[in-house]
């Protein structure tokens, strides 16, 4: 068999797609014409490629990130009550800023952010700029007077940041970097969560086993819990270990949840390379759509829906199972299964099971 080509940067016609979200008391004929007037060229420069009706809502594709951002920064939308999708995104970049004064809270910072940088701030009043830019939690260090801050930013000033190197917050020069830390819960050590939320088993920080905390563990040797999970052979490092290979294998999954385009892309490239094989191919896609049991149909669905009915793909989750994904917190269907050959002329036992 070949191997399929690895994720490119080319995505699908290199789109850019934002939900606009239409309250439930408001009439089709009625949403549409407050949409066409939320998009007049009077109001703000967007570039529009098409928009489509997606249930009550509306899918606008535009040109290129910079109409995304300036899509998000129009008033008119608050006014009608219609909600874009995103301010920023959940999915937007975030950068870390090192070695700012450690008194500084998260307004302090924004506004000295304002003050020092007018690269950034060039073109927004200062609502916008609050909207695109939000500090999300502090790292504090062990020693000194400074902390480095994780902050999430639109696209636009992702950019702009990252060309220039670094911002200036009072009389300090900090640098940045993209940040792509991973949370991890101290009660059951699993990634991408933490403990408030866990419904998992306690879990020892050293051992890697079940039924017990740190504190009382007797085991000599350490053993990392999530490598144990993921079946890997070697397991003897701490679970805290920045090459860890489930940490890595995360990594990984998380680019496709954030990146989708781009593996929508990649998709099309296995099929077509791996034509007259069959092809199992399972995902956390972090998509929603009614075909594979989700009450509703967000952005990340509508584009993954698209090149399945384009290419042929068949799905094969069964919705007699449910939810996919359940942490504690509201469930739902957002990983996948797929095939390219009708599920019952192949043997797909699929089910969701609980660990």
């Amino acid at each position: 068999m070949q191997k399929p080509l690895a994720p490119g940067r080319d995505t699908i016609g290199s789109r850019c797609r934002v939900v606009i979200e239409v309250p439930k008391e408001i009439q089709s004929s009625e949403a549409r014409k407050k949409l066409e007037s939320c998009l007049d060229p009077k109001l703000g420069n967007v570039r529009i490629r098409a928009i489509r009706k997606q249930g009550k809502n509306f899918v606008v594709e535009m040109h290129d990130e910079d109409d995304v951002t300036n899509l998000r920064l129009l008033r008119k939308f608050d006014e009608v009550g219609f909600t874009v999708d995103g301010e920023p995104n959940l999915n937007d970049p975030r950068i870390i800023i090192y070695d700012i004064d450690s008194g500084i809270n998260e307004e302090e910072l924004v506004i000295a952010v304002m003050l020092r940088n007018g690269y950034l701030k060039e073109g927004f009043s200062d609502e916008d700029f609050k909207k695109m830019f939000k500090p999300r939690f502090k790292l504090r260090k062990k020693e000194g007077e400074t902390a480095n801050w994780v902050v999430q930013l639109s696209l636009i000033l992702f950019k702009k940041v990252t060309n220039q190197g670094r911002v200036y917050i009072g009389l300090r020069s900090c640098r940045i970097k993209e940040y792509h830390g991973i949370t991890r819960c101290f009660k059951c050590q699993g990634l991408g969560h933490i403990g408030k939320y866990c419904r998992g088993a306690v879990t020892c920080f050293k051992c890697g086993e079940e039924g017990h905390h740190v504190s009382s563990c007797t085991k000599d040797r350490r053993e990392c819990a999530n490598c144990k999970r993921s079946g890997y052979k070697e397991t003897g490092h701490s679970v805290s270990w920045n090459e860890c290979p489930a940490v890595e294998l995360f990594k990984r999954r998380r680019e496709f949840s954030e990146h989708i385009e781009e593996y929508l892309t990649y998709l099309r490239k296995v099929k077509r390379k791996l034509k007259g094989e069959v092809v199992i191919l399972s995902a956390d896609a972090n998509a929603k759509s009614e075909l594979w049991g989700s009450p509703k149909e967000d952005s990340r669905g509508a584009l993954l829906r698209e090149v399945i009915e384009m290419d042929g793909w068949y799905i094969a989750n069964d919705k007699r199972y449910g939810p996919t994904f359940d942490n504690g917190r509201p469930s739902s269907f957002i990983d996948i299964t797929l095939t390219n050959r009708k599920v019952n002329t192949i043997t797909v036992d699929w089910e969701v099971r609980g660990d």
